[in-house]
């Protein structure tokens, strides 16, 4: 929006259920004039990888602005959030940020705000429930104007393994300043709270931190303020139930003008390894300054505190610094003033049950005025092993001073006491215990020890009993101070005059090592402890190549052990100390309480969540307090988080909930032990929820259950992490995941039925084929079964007869071994060619009746054989003197009885008194008288002329469709063959020299004779010109032949013809027209039956071959009288 002006402007984003890689939202104005203007962005269950929101406002006025920020059930990788603000004017201005149930890996809010000046200004980031590996918060104001400033920043079971928050103020103006952080539950690997004023006024500054049952590996805390003024000025620093590795509070001003400045840091039930704590103030000024630090309950490695004032101006400081049940190995507590003005000053440093390895306390006051200065370092039932108190006071002007620092019987009076060595044997080891102090000089040797050079030089004393020791005073030679420079004194209890082990190590419980070079020679070393015997020794050397004793006086006091008093030790420890050991100056249990007891003098039970020697183990117990010795539960249920016999053990490996009985399954590090929230990267595949503690629903599975199951067996749940079907697919579906359908080729539980169909494809389920089409050696529904033996191809319809063994059920291709009887190729699913049959088709069939082939296998015919043949193969002639069909018929009449044996001609001419072809007839007799003869003639002639009609008819009828120069030639053959009718080529019988003129009678050549009818001239025009024969045609030269002519023609006639010229067509037949007549009936019913005729028709080529000049020519159009039809072509 740019130079935009309007009275209410509400911009709402919402998103619920939302899942998107990257999401930016960007709402920018410039320039913008409203009354109220609201900006909320709403999200709900939405899932990002990025998700950026840019809210920029420059010289923008309004009067009431409300930004929220609301998300819930929000994952993000990275979450980015900038507020920025420059030049803008606003009454009220609201920033909330609340997040409930977010996870992200970085989180950063940036909230900046420059030249800005309204009334009231609020922040609020609520965080509850949210987890992210990194988390900014920056919130940046610079030259900023406003009544009333509250930043609140509020973190709730929130788990983040980098916090850092950072509030920068720069010449920032306004009456009440709040900024409240407040963490409780909250996980963090590295936390870092920075607060920076610069130039800031302000009336009423407060700044809150409160930490509750945090837990960080480092924690720092920096408040930094320079040339600030305000009126009130208050920190708070509160943690309780906090562990952190490292913690550190730096507190630092600098040039800051306050009328009250109060400094809060409380510290309880924490542990930590190392706690420094640093507040600095240089040239301040305050009224009243007020620094309290306690602790309570804080177990820590090493806990330092630092103060420092300089050029600091104030009527009234009071330090308080209050440790109670603490427990550290090293504590150092330094107060530092210099040039520092006070009317009155009080340091309190009260100690109470404190245990510490070594306790110091450095107050250093130099060039500092005031009236009253007071300085109290007060420590009960506090147990440390070295304690230094220094309070150094220099240049120091005051009217009032008090320092205190608030001691039964020697213990070591003329005890037995031994010596490493003597100096003088004067030095004698009694002189130490016999309670005469050094004085005199010139009285040494009378009255101390002196051992020689060596290298490890001691001193011990047998208390002859079981003592308990508060302190032990020593008192060393005069001007010989640096020779005490790595003493020892240790109280053990056993008696070993060696006392040293194998590492050079004193065995015992060491009161003082001491590091000074100069220490003071009279000392008072506390030291509690149990033991039998005391001894000083030296194993370091300064000046001299080795150290020296040179001991003067050593008075332990304490009590027997179970005994305490100041007066003779006439009182009982407590029953509740450990081993009845006790303080022997107040009673007190320093060794600690027996199991289940606390307190001073061990006759408190434990608290409700505590058990066990010095309370020190913690219990979770769901309803009832455990039981304080050894922390059973009596209703053995513990809290939320917890398990064990005392409830004390965390949740560990995936478990949480009550008594860890519930398991959840997150991707990555632990869950919550209470809840069970996965705290970083959500759930392991299969798991749901926020406790990733649920299965993912039925079908589902995968990373956030967002993989849909394959078609399983019996429709049943796959596998909620690895989406494997547990009992195998349905029908048609493979891989472990069932999401494949079968592979081509594949059907049904598993895809383990194999399917071969000739497109290669089957349905997946049941295997059938399209159109039930099977592949090469297959068959059935499925075309799943091989074909049986002797069939192969698409689904077994082909047949092959192969010798041996079956033929390839896919190729048809025999074995070696060949075919069996009457088939043939590789397949053997031919039968043999037509004429052959038997083994590899070798054998040649016989003389079949009417040319049928013989069965391909046996070679058998059918129908029998052809005239002239016999037996079951027809492969034998008929003998000699039998002819026919089946060589039924006898040749009787022939000489020698031989005759041709398919019709029976005499081939050597007839015997005796027959005639005929076949020599059976015999010869009719002639008339002797006229009248005989006489009838005889006209009878022959009437019979002559009945065959002549008969000839001339026939002859007619043939030559219809011929040409009229067309000549007849009859060759003059056996009665066996068959008749042929040819056409000759006029033009050859032209010119053949061979050949007489035809003139109508018998013509004789030089190779046969040939009987000719041949019209030599054309008749006139109007006549007959189809006539066949001349009018001169000689009637005997016809009736001489007739009679065998006609006979032949019904049986024997072939039609064999010369191809030199075929005079029916223009083309040489391809047909094979050479039929016996006695076979014509069989031959025409086989050809009408099998299509024959057909396929010879079909044969008969179609127009003109030649160009047919002569044929076209007007001469010969009277005779060609049908188009494309030239019967007469030539003339003689």
């Amino acid at each position: 929006m740019e130079q935009t002006k309007t009275h209410f402007l509400v911009i709402n984003i919402t998103m619920a259920q939302t899942t998107t890689h990257f999401l930016v939202i960007n709402i920018t104005m410039e320039h913008t004039s409203t009354h109220f203007l609201v900006i909320n962005i709403t999200m709900k269950h939405t899932t990002t990888l990025l998700l950026v929101i840019n809210i920029t406002m420059e010289h923008t006025t309004t009067r009431f602005l409300v930004i929220n920020i609301s998300m819930e059930h929000t994952k993000a990788h990275f979450l980015v959030i900038n507020i920025t603000m420059e030049q803008t004017k606003t009454h009220f201005l609201v920033i909330n940020i609340p997040m409930k149930h977010t996870t992200t890996h970085l989180l950063v809010i940036n909230i900046t705000m420059k030249h800005t000046t309204r009334l009231l200004l609020v922040i609020k980031i609520t965080m509850e429930l949210t987890t992210t590996h990194f988390l900014v918060i920056n919130i940046s104001m610079d030259h900023t104007k406003t009544h009333f400033l509250v930043i609140n920043i509020t973190m709730e079971n929130t788990t983040t393994r980098f916090l850092v928050i950072n509030i920068s103020m720069e010449h920032t103006k306004t009456h009440f300043l709040v900024i409240n952080i407040t963490m409780e539950h909250t996980t963090t690997h590295v936390l870092v709270i920075n607060t920076i004023m610069v130039h800031t006024s302000t009336h009423f500054l407060v700044i809150n931190i409160t930490m509750k049952h945090t837990t960080t590996l480092l924690l720092v805390i920096n408040i930094t303020m320079e040339h600030t003024t305000t009126h009130f000025l208050v920190i708070n620093i509160s943690m309780e139930h906090t562990k952190a590795h490292f913690l550190v509070i730096n507190i630092s001003m600098e040039h800051t003008t306050t009328h009250f400045l109060v400094i809060n840091i409380t510290i309880e039930h924490t542990t930590t390894h190392f706690l420094v704590i640093d507040i600095t103030v240089e040239h301040t000024t305050t009224h009243f300054l007020v620094i309290n630090i306690t602790m309570k309950q804080t177990t820590t490695h090493f806990l330092v505190i630092n103060i420092t004032m300089e050029h600091t101006t104030t009527h009234f400081l009071v330090i308080n610094i209050t440790l109670e049940h603490t427990t550290t190995h090293f504590l150092v507590i330094n107060i530092t003033m210099e040039h520092t003005t006070t009317h009155f000053l009080v340091i309190n440093i009260p100690v109470k049950q404190t245990t510490t390895h070594s306790l110091v306390i450095n107050i250093t006051v130099k060039q500092t005025t005031t009236h009253f200065l007071v300085i109290n370092i007060t420590m009960k039932q506090t147990t440390t092993h070295v304690l230094v108190n220094n309070i150094t006071i220099e240049l120091t002007s005051t009217h009032f001073v008090n320092s205190t620092i608030s001691h039964n019987v020697n213990v070591a009076f003329h005890k037995p006491a031994w010596l490493s060595s003597t100096w003088y044997w004067k030095s004698k080891a009694e002189n130490i215990v016999d309670g005469t102090k050094y004085t005199d000089d010139d009285a040494f040797f009378d009255r101390c020890v002196h051992t020689r050079y060596e290298q490890f030089p001691r001193w011990w004393v047998n208390l002859t009993g079981d003592y308990t020791i508060a302190r032990i005073d020593i008192d060393y030679r005069r001007d010989t101070r640096y020779r005490m420079f790595g003493y020892k004194l240790i109280v053990s209890d056993t008696e070993d005059r060696r006392l040293w082990n194998s590492n050079h190590q004193i065995e015992g419980h060491i009161c003082r090592d001491e590091t000074r070079r100069n220490p003071p020679l009279q000392q008072t070393v506390p030291c509690l402890a149990r033991g039998r015997f005391i001894t000083y020794a030296d194993n370091e050397g300064t000046v001299d190549p080795n150290p020296y004793v040179e001991l003067c006086e050593l008075e332990a006091y304490g009590c027997p052990t179970g005994w305490f008093g100041q007066d003779n030790c006439l009182e009982q420890c407590p029953d509740g100390c450990r081993d009845r050991v006790c303080n022997p100056d107040n009673g007190t249990c320093f060794a600690g309480c027996e199991s289940g007891l606390q307190g001073d003098i061990c006759d408190t039970a434990c608290s409700h969540d505590s058990f066990g020697l010095g309370c020190q183990q913690s219990c979770f117990c769901d309803v009832d307090t455990c039981d304080p010795r050894n922390g059973t539960c009596p209703s053995d249920r513990c809290q939320q988080g917890w398990n064990g016999t005392a409830c004390n053990q965390r949740c560990v490996d995936q478990t949480f909930g009550q008594n860890c009985e519930e398991t959840c399954h997150c991707l990555q590090g632990p869950c919550d032990a209470a809840n069970g929230t996965c705290l970083y990267d959500g759930c392991e595949p299969g798991w749901q929820t926020e406790s990733c503690s649920k299965e993912c629903d039925k079908g589902r599975f995968g990373h956030d259950c967002n993989l849909t199951c394959g078609a399983c067996r019996h429709n049943a749940p796959c596998d909620h992490v690895t989406g494997k079907c547990p009992n195998g697919c349905s029908d048609g579906w493979t891989t472990s995941f069932c999401d494949e359908a079968c592979p081509i080729g594949t059907f049904g539980i598993n895809c383990t039925g194999e399917c071969f169909c000739k497109n290669g494809t089957c349905d997946p389920t049941h295997g059938v084929c399209p159109g039930n089409a099977c592949d090469r050696g297959w068959n059935g529904p499925s075309c799943s079964s091989q074909c049986d033996p002797g069939s192969y191809g698409y689904n077994c319809d082909q047949s092959c007869n192969c010798q041996t063994e079956s033929c390839n059920r896919t190729t048809g291709l025999c074995p070696p071994g060949g075919c069996k009887d009457g088939w043939r190729t590789d397949t053997c699913s031919q039968k043999c060619d037509q004429g052959s049959y038997g083994t590899n088709c070798s054998g040649m069939c016989g003389s079949c009746m009417s040319n049928d082939t013989c069965h391909h296998i046996n070679g058998h015919c059918s129908r029998g054989c052809t005239a002239g043949f016999k037996g079951e193969l027809c492969d034998k002639e008929c003998e000699d003197y039998l002819y026919g069909i089946n060589c039924q018929h006898s040749c009787q009449g022939c000489q020698e009885g031989k005759c041709q044996k398919v019709h029976g001609d005499c081939l050597s001419g007839c015997i005796s008194g027959m005639t005929g072809d076949l020599c059976n007839l015999k010869p009719v007799p002639v008339a002797q008288n006229m009248s005989t003869t006489i009838g005889a003639a006209a009878g022959g002639v009437l019979v002559i002329a009945a065959i002549v009609l008969i000839a001339v008819f026939i002859i007619h009828h043939r030559r219809r469709t011929s040409s009229v120069e067309r000549s007849v030639e009859f060759h003059k053959t056996d009665t066996s063959e068959v008749c042929d009718i040819v056409s000759p080529n006029v033009q050859d019988l032209k010119e053949d020299k061979n050949t007489t003129k035809m003139s109508g009678d018998l013509i004789t050549t030089n190779d046969k004779s040939i009987y000719s009818f041949i019209n030599e001239e054309e008749g006139p025009k109007g006549e007959n010109i189809y006539k066949n024969v001349d009018d001169g045609i000689s009637v005997g030269s016809i009736a001489s032949h007739l009679s065998t002519y006609l006979e032949e023609t019904d049986d024997n006639m072939s039609e064999d013809m010369d191809h030199s010229e075929n005079v029916y067509s223009n083309y040489v037949a391809t047909v094979d027209t050479k039929i016996n007549v006695s076979e014509l009936t069989e031959v025409i019913a086989f050809k009408k039956e099998s299509g024959a005729f057909k396929e010879e028709y079909a044969k008969f080529p179609r127009g003109l071959k030649h160009s047919h000049e002569c044929g076209k020519g007007a001469v010969k159009k009277d005779k060609n009288r049908f188009k494309d039809m030239f019967p007469c072509e030539y003339e003689f």
